[in-house]
């Protein structure tokens, strides 16, 4: 399991300030290939590396350049060859895409990969690049959404979103052998944050203003500000919702960190507002 979040705010500036406090559950010190989605303009855009990083890779400092109010983060020791077209999150139109864990065991997956893509469009077919089950599993997500007319619509609620997400998982349990693998996903298409906790750890972050910024505050003193003039650096405005998938270890290290129910779909609206959406436990 590789580390993987989500996370949403309503000041694209204040991103890095928006999870300073759970900084080191951003941090990945085994992973391999690694990749960031991040919304610009509405648009999506794509930083991804599939060779290993190297040594401890934190990705809060990657943040503070960015200027998002969406982001999607994820590293993962490699199941398949280290190529760009297999390195997570992955992208179609507005949406993003990345998960941690499988829907099936691999072995078993290719057995049942034909039967499964017969019912997603050949225009969303056509876009699969790569050989992992993880964008497999994100173009059915995908043809969910269109069956139902929603793959384009800018004002889809998080409850149809969590209906395709429902749907997409209950597909793979009917396809799956005795035991059910352990999936968690991150998916946005730039209004909507929606995370599910299928069989892996996951926790929340929610932000509702900084009286006092640390991170703020240590850029001031590194930047050689007089101590005689240091003020409070509050961003009373800020709200945000962090959604993180790493070891159940790591995320008890931080209280900030709420756990979210196990078999649940997050789902975080435009206006930042939670919702909860169980799903069917496996069997």
């Amino acid at each position: 399991m590789g580390l993987l979040f989500g996370c949403m705010c309503n000041d694209p500036a204040q991103l890095a300030c928006a999870v300073d406090d759970v900084r080191g559950a951003l941090v990945d010190d085994v992973g391999a290939g690694w990749g960031m989605a991040f919304y610009q303009g509405g648009e999506p855009l794509l930083r991804r590396q599939p060779q290993p990083h190297g040594g401890a890779l934190d990705f809060s400092s990657l943040l503070t350049e960015l200027r998002s109010d969406y982001i999607v983060g994820h590293v993962r020791a490699p199941a398949y060859k280290q190529k760009l077209e297999n390195t997570q999150p992955f992208r179609f139109r507005a949406w993003v895409w990345a998960q941690s864990g499988h829907a099936l065991p691999p072995e078993h997956f290719t057995s049942v990969e034909a039967e499964l893509l017969a019912s997603v469009p050949d225009f969303l077919r056509r876009n699969i690049l790569g050989a992992s089950d993880a964008e497999r599993i994100f173009y059915l997500f995908l043809s969910f959404l269109h069956d139902t007319g929603n793959l384009d619509d800018p004002n889809l609620k998080v409850a149809d979103v969590a209906s395709a997400l429902r749907g997409t998982l209950e597909l793979f349990a009917r396809h799956a052998p005795t035991s059910v693998p352990k999936l968690n996903v991150v998916v946005t298409n730039g209004r909507l944050l929606l995370g599910v906790r299928h069989g892996l750890p996951m926790a929340m972050h929610k932000v509702n203003g900084i009286k006092d910024c640390a991170r703020c505050r240590l850029s001031e003193k590194q930047a050689g500000a007089s101590t005689s003039d240091r003020h409070r650096i509050a961003h009373d405005r800020l709200r945000s919702v962090l959604l993180i998938t790493h070891t159940a270890d790591v995320l008890a290290r931080h209280p900030a960190l709420e756990f979210v129910p196990e078999h649940t779909v997050v789902g975080v609206s435009r206006d930042l507002t939670t919702s909860l959406h169980p799903l069917t436990p496996p069997v």
